[in-house]
């Protein structure tokens, strides 16, 4: 219901399609909600080859799943790292050498005069291997005793996957929907809640084990499972 609230008004949109899970969520949403709704994705090419070869494959197979029209267009990633890499890390403000790759090709996609909605970081809870402590994606706090912690802040979060995109938006005048969870911060809540229905459902926690998580994969699957009649 806050997804159709925010988006049911949205007409023209273009979904950036990775062929991974959360721009398929995001393509849900559009197709559910939006009017006048396409994709694209991104082809990164190296000296003639396709780079994302599995990631433009599974976005073949997932459009025509849901009936959903998708373009292609090709990048030129060598030429890019050789020549604007840097500009684009000042720029918009990355340190993330993919990150400039993607805002490259929204940059200069024929379809950058349209909504894009790209596939954002749904917020996970999870817990350590000895369920000594939560964490939440994105947040950062300390209830009593019991540590609810993140390894990223809230700040750093944002400024990391989200920021250079809004850099983008704001200095070329185009309109990006990087994160459909940070639409509102009641979307952004609900989405904490949602974990409740994916570990009662599935029967499991998404674990942290010395720093690293564990069966992420197959937790976001179950998380956006959990969502009614998605694909």
């Amino acid at each position: 219901d806050l997804f159709e609230e925010q988006l049911g008004s949205l007409e023209g949109v273009t979904v950036c399609l990775s062929g991974g899970l959360d721009s398929q969520f995001s393509a849900n949403l559009a197709k559910r909600f939006c009017k006048d709704v396409n994709a694209v994705c991104f082809r990164f090419i190296w000296d003639g080859v396709v780079l994302n070869t599995d990631d433009v494959v599974t976005a073949q197979q997932f459009a025509d799943k849901i009936d959903l029209e998708l373009h292609y267009e090709d990048i030129d990633a060598r030429d890019h790292f050789e020549n604007n890499l840097v500009e684009y890390t000042r720029k918009y403000a990355t340190l993330s050498p993919q990150i400039s790759l993607q805002l490259a090709a929204i940059k200069n996609s024929k379809f950058n005069d349209r909504i894009l909605l790209l596939g954002g970081e749904a917020p996970y809870v999870y817990v350590s291997q000895d369920q000594s402590a939560v964490y939440l994606e994105r947040k950062l706090y300390f209830d009593g005793d019991r540590k609810v912690a993140l390894g990223f802040s809230t700040s750093a979060f944002y400024f990391i996957y989200n920021a250079p995109f809004i850099n983008l938006e704001q200095q070329h005048g185009l309109h990006i929907i990087k994160d459909p969870f940070l639409l509102t911060p009641e979307i952004l809540y609900a989405g904490y809640y949602q974990n409740k229905y994916a570990i009662e459902s599935f029967g499991e926690c998404l674990q942290v084990s010395s720093g690293q998580k564990r069966n992420p994969h197959r937790y976001k699957e179950n998380y956006y499972k959990s969502f009614e009649d998605f694909e």
